[in-house]
């Protein structure tokens, strides 16, 4: 079969047969030597990646230059931490978003230009 013909042909050896089982002869086959590993497709392979949880929440945040300002002026008004455990609290993402939304109706300018404060919306964060 591997040879791509029969074995056998009138009672006779066929010539790629005995050269076949030749080459098995000559073959060393050492122990140390790794099984092959059988191809497999790689789509029967394949499983989904399991995310971890930890991927979803918001990355911690060790320097916090644009939230600065912000972050000053919330623990102001409110007494409360806008950062615990490195992570932002919903309270103070809620009321970021309560300050955007008057500062837009009351200024008519928006408060982040490429993810920095804009200077009007600086000086309306002061003015609280």
């Amino acid at each position: 079969e591997k040879t791509g013909g029969f074995p056998y042909y009138k009672g006779k050896i066929t010539q790629k047969y005995d050269l076949y089982l030749n080459n098995l002869i000559k073959k060393h086959v050492s122990k140390k030597a790794p099984p092959k590993k059988p191809k497999v497709k790689r789509s029967t392979v394949r499983r989904p990646i399991a995310k971890d949880p930890v991927d979803k929440k918001e990355p911690t945040i060790k320097n916090l230059t644009p939230l600065n300002l912000e972050a000053k002026i919330y623990a102001k008004l409110t007494g409360k931490n806008p950062i615990y455990g490195g992570r932002i609290t919903k309270a103070f993402k809620n009321w970021k978003l309560k300050i955007n939304k008057e500062f837009q109706q009351k200024v008519g300018g928006k408060p982040y230009y490429k993810g920095a404060l804009t200077q009007k919306y600086k000086i309306y964060l002061s003015s609280l």
